[in-house]
């Protein structure tokens, strides 16, 4: 059975229905995937990987996943959160040697003949060149590199700091993926949402009140939380339950993906309230709350949503941070519907 084949009889039998968008890019995907060699041929001159961008919910991870389970070659799939982190910890690893990212590809990567970074994106420049050079190495490894982004490569990073040196590296992956589009004007996060009002309009009192009686002696009030040896105060938490956190607080603090990631490890729930707008002149609050939604996203930790009198779309009002808010705003929404708290 050929590629083609395989992957048109996964979609039929998973009863996945693609819409006109979604087929014709899956088309143009399938006609330039990676042949199936035995061996890695340098006479033949390479194909391309492939660069998918679109607008939130646009189902651009769905249809990268149904085209490469449909390949029968080697590759492997990161989210960019983890790459980013798993590439952070091997670097520890490395420290004091020489090239260090070259000995991380080699080592953990060179194997794979495709390699999927699904959301793409970047943050900062620490990241952005240890991102070049790992793409370097793929490609000078004949890796194919596939990626999903809600920004086109010319718009990565942008406004980001020292971004010239992240140019080449731009260039790199437009030389050697093709550049698709996913358009359609209908987000699939959010096809099952059914606002909660209530969280719109509950108060820290009623929360308070809530949590005493549903779990009496086992909630904590006003407590600390401890995480990567440093004490962060929060309203409160239930032992491996809940925990529950104010916006304004705890995102003000130097918060990372490494807290984030024990809070989905340490709870089954999240409460967050106290919010407040945030512009331009405060986005690392908002920068810091966006991280902290990608992970317990991914992580599918169950969390509500406490607005007050604040709309959701109107969390953020800045410019600089638009791409990046609109995906985790379409999460939000997700996450608020009640279904989601059925199928996780």
């Amino acid at each position: 059975m050929s590629d083609k084949q395989t992957i048109t009889y996964k979609i039929k039998n998973q009863d996945i229905e693609l819409n006109t968008y979604q087929a014709e890019l899956l088309k143009q995907l399938q006609d330039g995937a990676p042949k199936n060699f035995l061996f890695k041929n340098y006479f033949i001159k390479k194909q391309k990987g492939a660069y998918l961008y679109g607008k939130v919910g646009r189902g651009k991870t769905l249809l990268m996943d149904i085209f490469l389970d449909g390949l029968n070659i080697s590759y492997k799939k990161f989210h960019y959160i983890d790459l980013m982190q798993e590439i952070h910890k091997l670097l520890e690893k490395e420290k004091g040697t020489k090239n260090p990212i070259k000995k991380i590809f080699d080592k953990y990567f060179s194997n794979f003949r495709l390699i999927f970074i699904d959301e793409f994106q970047v943050e900062d420049i620490a990241d952005a060149m240890i991102l070049g050079d790992l793409l370097m190495y793929a490609i000078k490894n004949n890796t194919y590199l596939y990626f999903t982004s809600n920004a086109k490569p010319s718009e990565l990073y942008k406004n980001g700091l020292q971004r010239q040196k992240f140019l080449p590296c731009i260039d790199l992956i437009e030389a050697n993926t093709n550049v698709m589009s996913l358009k359609g004007g209908f987000d699939y996060r959010s096809r099952n949402i059914a606002e909660i009002k209530e969280s719109f309009f509950e108060t820290s009192n009623d929360i308070n009140e809530f949590l005493r009686k549903k779990y009496g002696k086992s909630f904590a009030f006003n407590s600390n939380y401890f995480s990567n040896n440093r004490n962060f105060q929060i309203s409160g938490f239930v032992p491996n339950e809940l925990v529950w956190l104010s916006f304004k607080d705890f995102f003000s603090k130097p918060t990372g993906s490494k807290d984030y990631i024990k809070i989905c490890m340490d709870f089954e729930w999240v409460f967050i309230d106290d919010f407040n707008i945030c512009d331009d002149d405060n986005n690392d609050v908002i920068r810091r709350f966006i991280s902290f939604i990608d992970i317990i996203y991914k992580e599918e930790m169950k969390c509500k949503f406490f607005f007050n009198s604040i709309k959701p779309e109107s969390l953020y009002k800045g410019e600089k941070l638009q791409d990046l808010w609109a995906r985790c705003y379409s999460r939000i929404i997700e996450m608020m519907d009640k279904d989601f708290f059925v199928k996780n």
